[in-house]
Parts: structure tokens; C-alpha cells; sequence
């Protein structure tokens, strides 16, 4: 399936007879045609879309705006057009120009990706944090998470509630459990509804838990009666630490976007 484009929707439907918009061997030009752009081809890309926008057969209007976009990511890239001519133009709506930061993300475009984001757009950097650590750019998301204003992020007020929780989950990671139960409080207050914001709460306090216990071990060296007291909490702390995690509480990554995760990725346990 391509991303962005439902080729149930645009298949023939036999019973009225309607003209075949999307074959699955257009599918698969469709992701040729990404890969075009993932590669910098960026010419051959274009002279493709022109190609199939000569061809007879219509599109759906979701896979020919699917097609624009791709388009116009690929003028960019090549200069025929710039983020200021965009702007100039009155494109420049927050649903556009957040559109194409996700996409161009997703193609690996970072650089035209920042260049969409501009240095001063509070609403597009936060959309642009969020398409980085969707696609596992965690390290480069974190970079941008520093320029935002650590009250904001500790608020979690809109716009940057997403941006906020993401920012918990790298403090989680990082292992630093006491800031990020603070982050995930403040959104299950604002949020009541948000079930996952608890449970990432439950994974800081499990996990502080669990590392008092192993400090203590460490420091006090226990008698033997203790120390087997202390490993039995620890062994419980373990089994709730898995529950919680079985609830996806966490951001998970496909395959493919666990490529762009950082060479030694965080080993605690969520």
C-alpha cells in the first residue's frame, strides 16, 4: 500500500463498471517513483509524474494530489522552485507546508525538510519534530526539541502536547525517569482520556523504583534474608514493567525506520 494513497478507494468497482484509476503496477511505479526521489533523481522523477499525467486513463483526485506533492518536493530539490516563491504565493497555509515537512521526512529530504520548517515557524518546527521522530530521526528531533522552550514542553499545552510527549519518551530512554514522569503527569492531567500518558507515567516511577532497590543492594550490601526480599520486589517490579509495556505506550518503529534510529539505541527496558 502506498503511504498517503488508499487503492481500495480507487480501484474499479465491477458492478457499475468504472474506469480502473490505480493498477497494482501503478502501485508499484508509485513506490519506483519514491525511490527516484530518495535517490536524488530528481529529473527522472519528474519526467515520469509528466508521463503519467499524459496517460488517457484519470486518476482519483487523492493520487493526483498525491502525485503534485511529489512534484512539487522534487522541484524544490532541483531549484525550479523555492520555499520562498511558496510563501510569496500564498501557498504558505499550515495544512501545505506541514504536508510537505511530513513528506519530505518520509523521502529522506531532511535538509529541504528544515528549509520548509524555517527558523522562526513555532507551529512547523513542532510539526517537524514530530515527522522526525515518527520516521526514527531521534537524535535530530531531540536537536530541535532544545530550541523549543523547556516550560513549553514541561506545559505540554497545544501546540506542543505531541512535541512534549515525545520529548518524556527520549528522557525515559535517556534515563532520566524523575523529568519525564513530570512531562507525562502534566499531559494525563490536561488529557484524562489519554491512557498511554499514565502508563509512561507507571514506567518512570517502576523503573525509579527499580534502580533505589538495585542502588541499595549496591551501597548497603544486605544480608542475605534482605537481599533476597529486595530481588523478590525486583522481580515484581519486572513483570509490571512488562505489563505497562505491553500497552505500546511507547513510539515503536517499522523496520525500515529503525534504520534511522541512532547507532546504539537506549537498552532500558519501557
Amino acid at each position: 500500500m502506498v503511504k498517503g494513497v488508499n487503492l481500495k478507494s480507487m480501484l474499479k468497482d465491477e458492478e457499475t463498471n468504472h474506469s480502473v484509476s490505480v493498477s497494482l503496477g501503478d502501485d508499484i511505479s508509485f513506490l519506483n517513483l519514491e525511490r527516484l526521489i530518495r535517490c536524488g533523481e530528481h529529473k527522472q522523477a519528474l519526467d515520469t509524474i509528466l508521463e503519467w499525467k499524459n496517460n488517457d486513463r484519470p486518476f482519483s483526485e487523492e493520487f493526483a494530489e498525491s502525485l503534485e506533492q511529489l512534484s512539487l518536493l522534487a522541484r524544490l530539490c532541483l531549484g525550479d522552485v523555492t520555499v520562498q516563491s511558496l510563501t510569496h504565493s500564498g501557498a504558505n497555509t499550515y495544512e501545505f507546508i506541514s504536508s510537505l515537512i511530513q513528506r519530505s521526512v518520509q523521502l529522506g529530504l531532511l535538509d529541504l525538510a528544515d528549509e520548509l520548517t524555517g527558523g522562526n515557524d513555532t507551529y512547523h518546527l513542532c510539526e517537524s519534530i514530530i515527522s522526525l521522530y515518527t520516521e526514527g530521526y531521534v537524535e535530530r528531533a531531540k536537536s530541535k526539541l532544545m530550541q523549543l522552550n523547556a516550560a513549553l514542553l514541561t506545559e505540554a499545552q497545544p501546540p506542543f502536547t505531541r512535541p512534549a510527549y515525545i520529548f518524556g519518551e527520549i528522557l525515559h530512554d535517556e534515563g532520566r525517569f524523575e523529568e519525564a514522569a513530570v512531562i507525562f503527569e502534566r499531559i494525563a492531567q490536561q488529557f484524562p482520556d489519554m491512557a498511554k500518558a499514565r502508563f509512561a507515567a507507571s514506567s518512570c516511577y517502576l523503573h525509579t523504583t527499580m534502580n533505589r532497590l538495585m542502588g541499595r543492594i549496591e551501597l548497603y550490601r544486605p544480608g542475605e534474608e534482605e537481599q533476597l526480599r529486595i530481588e523478590k520486589y525486583l522481580n515484581d517490579i519486572s513483570e509490571a514493567l512488562n505489563i505497562v509495556h505491553s500497552t505500546n505506550w511507547h513510539t515503536s518503529w517499522s523496520p525500515a525506520q529503525s534504520r534511522n534510529l541512532p547507532p546504539q539505541p537506549s537498552k532500558v527496558i519501557h
